[in-house]
């Protein structure tokens, strides 16, 4: 057996080998490139920069087809909620903690195609998150980070809902 051979960013790993994901590579996010980004995001807030939902406070890694990698690095909690209806999110917590509120509902929330958010939700339950956790959330499900301990960092991967053909 050979040596493995140190990888480039962005280079495939493997022939893509599904017929839908052809001329798609697969893609390795490497760690530094994770630790430069949420660097960069606690840099722009302890320069007082206001938080918003772009770089370098959420910075996409990746997308392949309708798929994305999002990586959001945060000092305070979420300004609102959101729920997805036809997408599945996993979140991995790269550093830091805080509390996610999960389910309840939204308080008057704002249509963005096939999610909602609002600035406030009720009945929902709140999870202590840490590095290393993980967390699949469902469609239909709200979800925000409402505390964090200064220095909080996660992954997110939005996975849509398979399209399921009509029957004949």
């Amino acid at each position: 057996m050979s040596e493995p051979t140190a990888l480039k960013p962005g280079e495939p790993v493997i022939p893509a080998a599904h017929p839908d994901d052809a001329g798609v590579a697969p893609v390795i996010v490497r760690a530094a490139e994770i630790e430069r980004v949420v660097a960069d995001g606690r840099a722009a807030e302890l320069r007082g920069e206001t938080w918003t939902p772009r770089p370098p406070f959420i910075t996409e890694m990746l997308r392949i087809g309708h798929f994305e990698l999002m990586l959001e690095s945060r000092a305070k909690p979420a300004d609102g909620y959101n729920l997805h209806e036809d997408q599945y999110e996993i979140y991995v917590v790269v550093d830091g903690e805080g509390t996610m509120l999960l389910g309840g509902s939204l308080v008057d929330p704002e249509r963005h195609g096939p999610n909602l958010s609002a600035r406030d939700c009720v009945d929902a339950t709140p999870y202590r998150i840490a590095k290393g956790d993980v967390l699949i959330i469902s469609p239909n499900t709200v979800h925000g980070v409402s505390e964090t301990n200064g220095e909080l960092a996660v992954m997110s991967m939005h996975l849509p809902l398979p399209v399921t053909p009509p029957s004949h």
